[in-house]
């Protein structure tokens, strides 16, 4: 079964000593465990950033004992507590925003939503208590507990603890944050950015996206192409820095060593072998291979960014008298 509690919402005061003060961090699959005698009051802190938080989900464990005699006791959620609460505080107020009976089991959930984040009540099963208010980020922190309802309860329920595990729940979101360097002198050089092979702007920078594997591709007629994968994490952000390096063009040889060869490279004789690769500046060149009397040479201009592979061939005629 799974229960919603609705109710007018008022001021009212809450009995009790507060015995535990609980920080939750905004961070997915963190918990935190604490344990509730009946009537002590347990306060609830919240991070700042609660930009993905979508509900904060509470997991009671009872003992078979207090189970025995759970129609007995109920369990209150208040909001805008007053004054600020503090260990061993007494005399607080708060509106209540949740109370309900245990349920006769020794498990059970809580789920709060934050802000305007719903839950399908549909996807509630048993042990799950639904919370129908929403409260916002400003009205923590919250204050927990299990309180009596009825009279001539045995003395020992009052010794026994109940297991709390409060555990935020994270929209399956996070931010992507990406800085990009050029080197110096090409400050105003323009590239284009690609995000899961969609075109976007530098200045868009930081993005929201879902959970998961991305790609960024950074384009340019000026730099190399910077290919990366980043992977986002829910509620988190993840920082992408990519220096830019200028794009440069290469030569290389396909050329077996041969004894008495010698390979100018406009004008200047290089040492060559099979596989060597040379960076070439933008513009036209001159190779030129020379092997005693034999000389063949060259012409190529080279594009900013392209390979270029040099193979030389020989051929042998062979004529009949």
């Amino acid at each position: 079964m799974f229960i919603f509690v609705s109710f007018y919402a008022y001021t009212e005061d809450i009995m009790g000593s507060i015995s535990r003060e609980v920080q939750i961090r905004t961070v997915q699959d963190i918990e935190y465990d604490f344990e509730l005698k009946i009537d002590e009051l347990a306060v609830i802190y919240i991070d700042d950033d609660v930009q993905f938080l979508k509900s904060i989900n509470i997991e009671l464990n009872i003992s078979d004992t207090m189970k025995n005699y759970a129609d007995g006791f109920i369990i209150c959620i208040y909001k805008n507590i007053s004054p600020e609460p503090h260990v061993n505080g007494r005399g607080f107020t708060g509106t209540r925003i949740f109370m309900s009976s245990l349920p006769y089991m020794n498990r059970s959930f809580i789920t709060i939503p934050i802000g305007s984040n719903e839950y399908d009540s549909n996807e509630l099963t048993s042990g799950v208590l639904g919370v129908t208010e929403h409260i916002e980020v400003y009205h923590f922190p919250i204050i927990v507990q299990i309180q009596p309802v009825m009279k001539g309860l045995p003395e020992f329920l009052f010794n026994d603890l109940a297991l709390f595990t409060f555990k935020p729940e994270l929209e399956r979101k996070g931010i992507l944050n990406l800085n990009v360097n050029k080197p110096d002198g090409y400050e105003d050089s323009e590239i284009t950015v690609l995000l899961d092979e969609e075109q976007v702007n530098l200045a868009s920078f930081p993005i929201v996206l879902r959970s998961g594997i991305h790609s960024i591709k950074i384009l340019s007629d000026v730099f190399s192409e910077e290919n990366i994968s980043v992977a986002i994490t829910p509620g988190n952000t993840e920082n992408v820095e990519v220096n830019l390096e200028k794009s440069i063009s290469t030569l290389t040889f396909n050329i077996e060593p041969l004894e008495g060869a010698s390979i100018f490279l406009d004008g200047e004789k290089i040492d060559v072998y099979q596989g060597q690769r040379i960076v070439l500046t933008t513009g036209e060149h001159t190779i030129r291979f020379k092997l005693g009397n034999y000389n063949v040479s060259k012409r190529f201009t080279t594009v900013l960014g392209s390979n270029y592979e040099i193979s030389l061939f020989f051929d042998m005629d062979i004529k009949e008298d």
